[in-house]
């Protein structure tokens, strides 16, 4: 577990947010969007805030659905040897405070891809986590592969920036 969150694999047949109609809406694929408004419908009905595009976590999750996808393996720790908790802010999401991570395989559709995963305890967690703010979501259709369609979901905090403190000459 890295912060709060837990982290979560689907090897059954089978990850982000309040699209907000700017860049993003023109940036990402429609899919990921999609993937993105499903999973914000589902955090709002549930009393958790809408979760915001963040592009270093569009391209960690993006740079793992293709590492899984050639693989065709699903397993949190990459071909490079690295967890989430390294790669992540390798793709420059730094001084994070909590990261999560989903994974699937198989799934046809965003709408297949977000029952799935929350039906599943472990992947509901990461989803709905109250901590997470922001999210990326990472697609690959490998046909030749043995699952086709792969999936990732980053979530993440960043620590809040800490208020400077005046120096004392500065008090008067």
């Amino acid at each position: 577990m890295v912060g709060r969150f837990g982290f979560g694999v689907a090897m059954f047949a089978c990850a982000v947010v309040a699209v907000s109609r700017g860049d993003h809406a023109q940036k990402y694929d429609k899919q990921l969007l999609k993937v993105v408004e499903l999973t914000n419908k589902e955090r709002k009905k549930r009393g958790f805030s809408e979760l915001k595009v963040n592009d270093s976590l569009m391209k960690s999750a993006a740079w793992m659905a293709e590492d899984i996808s050639k693989r065709s393996e699903l397993s949190h720790k990459d071909s490079k040897g690295r967890w989430a908790k390294d790669r992540i802010p390798a793709f420059g999401y730094i001084d994070w405070s909590s990261l999560g991570e989903n994974l699937a395989a198989g799934p046809s559709s965003p709408e297949e891809l977000i029952e799935m995963w929350l039906d599943s305890p472990s992947h509901y967690k990461v989803m709905m986590s109250p901590e997470a703010k922001e999210i990326g979501i990472g697609y690959v259709f490998a046909p030749k592969s043995e699952f086709v369609k792969y999936w990732v979901m980053n979530v993440g905090a960043r620590r809040e920036p800490k208020p400077e403190v005046p120096l004392k000459d500065d008090l008067r």
